[in-house]
């Protein structure tokens, strides 16, 4: 969460409680994990991935509506996800190679795909739940 404070893109953040910063966030997570828990032992279990799907789903339209009422811009929004994206991938180049047999590069390719769904539905969620007022609509995703 400490990221989320220093980054200068993040503006809002400043203004935000830790608890709102790490709300849902800490479920997506978990989310991300199931999924690759499911792909690895389950055998990719079709009724296991739908039930992972619509949880991750619920939980990232939720964070979307939640940074609009916060009052954050949508550009914000989309640097949240792209510095959640990060650090799941720098945590999973540590410690995977510890913790299973599982080949990397598809571990990262499933994570960042998951990442890149979350923030698509967070984002739509954000810009369905009101008027931007201007606040970064028009702008492109900060990286």
């Amino acid at each position: 969460m400490g990221q989320l404070r220093t980054d200068p893109h993040l503006r809002a953040a400043n203004g935000t409680t830790h608890a709102q910063l790490a709300d849902q966030t800490a479920e997506l997570v978990a989310a991300f994990a199931k999924s690759l828990y499911v792909l690895e032992e389950g055998g990719g279990d079709p009724s296991l991935l739908r039930d992972a799907d619509a949880i991750r789903t619920a939980i990232a339209r939720r964070h979307g509506e939640q940074r609009r009422r916060l009052g954050w811009a949508r550009a914000e929004l989309e640097r949240q996800f792209h510095l959640l994206g990060e650090v799941l991938d720098e945590t999973l180049r540590k410690e995977a190679p510890k913790r299973t047999a599982a080949d990397l590069a598809t571990a990262l390719s499933v994570v960042r795909r998951l990442v890149g769904r979350a923030a698509e539905t967070s984002l739509a969620a954000f810009d369905a739940a009101g008027d931007d007022g201007g606040r970064g609509g028009a702008e492109g995703p900060i990286a």
